[in-house]
């Protein structure tokens, strides 16, 4: 946590726009395309993935050296597999979640071809990676696992979405080994009538949605289920080779972890949480009252949930350093069509960009030193630059630059009596004394962000 100084100097911020320079400023905002982001911002290094729409690389924002995922989807094959509006639902999910135990969204754009979302990188990789190494892991790793996917459940759910695609692949190990949630394709925000939308991965879906039932947060909790069960005994409760065959497995039996295969070094308690999670009926499964009956588990009632949160935890399970992507050849994947790209209207994929343009451009120019960073957020709404968060200082300083600035964004969205009129103010003059927080200056670009959107209309 960064040590604040016992006395702030509200002068600091006196130069912040005389360094910046007002003239660049208001150059930059008029023209938008001096940050505008495409593919030619980053440099492709590998790829690392391939999926249904297209590939997954390496990349790295060329101005701040910043690594990232990029997903690059092909809008022909988005189209041909009828997939729009999981594509845009996707994006517009990611864009209202931002969490430690996610992978976030950075930005999103399109060219006349394909479509791109670039994401955090982490290099442990996802856990079907580590299961195909390992097999197995042991109780103390699944129990950290499992733990780093509630908390990631807890905030999904709370925000009103159910994932729906809960498996290995879709949980990605940063370099410490930590987990967090991905792949937001066929996530849904919560509806009570929604037994027509129903999708997934048959060996991990809630027998309520493979059966086009309605289906609500538990669905998330039988994929969990499911995983655990296959840390524990290196095998999914019901397999088949197609999603019927699947479903008449699940419905013809109750799986459950019995005390004769618990393997060795494995608690009771460890089986009962298993066993309580694959349960078939959602009224009977572990979480069907919440996610609390979870956390309240004999199992994990112990289980120190706020360190976990603040990542001052050591897991159990660590990859190895460097990349953890598998090293299979991956297809080349051919070109579209061009005369198939143009029968695309250009307007399908209207508003899937996602703005956040300004925020690196600014962050490149400090990078150029043409900009420096200011010290403590309290500075900002003394000066009357943002209204005071609600959260207490050490606490927006806890939760990092990305959480920071979308909380402004919305709050300055929801009152514009808030809204930041820095092209105002150019009688500013002094020094900045040092640099201090990357996080403070996201916070003062996630404004200035709102008055280039009213500019460029």
């Amino acid at each position: 946590m960064l040590k604040r100084r016992d006395a702030l100097d509200s002068h600091v911020l006196k130069s912040y726009l005389s360094k910046m320079g007002n003239n660049q400023i208001k150059s930059d905002l008029a023209d938008p395309t001096s940050f505008s982001i495409s593919r030619n911002a980053f440099q492709l290094n590998y790829i690392i993935g391939t999926g249904g729409f297209g590939r997954v690389w390496k990349a790295e924002f060329k101005k701040s050296h910043q690594p990232y995922a990029m997903k690059e989807m092909s809008k022909v094959r988005i189209v041909q597999k009828r997939s729009v509006h999981s594509v845009m639902n996707e994006r517009a999910i990611l864009e209202k979640l931002n969490n430690p135990f996610i992978v976030n969204m950075h930005f999103a754009f399109q060219d006349r071809a394909k479509l791109y979302l670039v994401m955090d990188l982490l290099s442990g990789g996802d856990l079907r990676y580590h299961i195909g190494r390992q097999r197995k892991f042991n109780e103390a790793q699944s129990k950290f696992i499992a733990a780093c996917i509630i908390t990631g459940l807890e905030y999904i759910h709370a925000n009103g979405v159910i994932h729906r695609d809960l498996k290995p692949e879709n949980l990605v190990i940063d370099s410490r080994g930590y987990v967090r949630v991905t792949d937001f394709g066929v996530a849904r925000l919560y509806s009570p009538n929604n037994a027509k939308d129903t999708s997934g991965t048959p060996g991990y879906m809630a027998p309520e949605v493979i059966c086009r039932n309605n289906h609500s947060y538990s669905a998330d909790y039988f994929a969990l289920g499911v995983m655990m069960y296959e840390f524990m005994l290196g095998r999914r409760p019901y397999v088949g080779k197609s999603r019927a065959e699947i479903r008449d497995r699940i419905l013809s039996k109750q799986v459950q972890v019995s005390i004769t295969e618990l393997p060795i070094g494995w608690s009771y308690e460890a089986a009962d949480f298993v066993n309580r999670l694959i349960q078939r009926k959602p009224a009977n499964r572990l979480g069907h009252n919440g996610i609390r009956e979870i956390k309240s588990h004999p199992w994990l009632k112990d289980f120190p949930w706020k360190s976990l949160f603040d990542k001052m935890l050591d897991p159990p399970f660590k990859p190895a350093s460097g990349d953890n992507f598998s090293k299979k050849h991956f297809s080349e994947i051919g070109e579209d069509d061009a005369q198939e790209v143009q029968l695309i209207p250009e307007d399908l994929f209207l508003g899937y960009e996602y703005r956040t343009y300004l925020l690196h451009h600014l962050i490149g120019l400090r990078s150029e030193r043409r900009i420096k960073d200011i010290e403590g957020i309290d500075l900002l709404y003394e000066c009357n630059l943002i209204h005071k968060p609600s959260l207490p200082l050490s606490k927006w300083i806890d939760l990092g630059s990305s959480e920071i600035s979308r909380h402004f964004l919305r709050r300055v969205h929801q009152s514009p009596s808030h809204r930041l009129n820095l092209l105002e103010k150019e009688t500013w003059s002094g020094t900045v004394e040092s640099l201090l927080l990357n996080r403070v200056l996201i916070v003062i670009t996630a404004h200035l962000l709102l008055w280039t959107n009213l500019l460029m209309k």
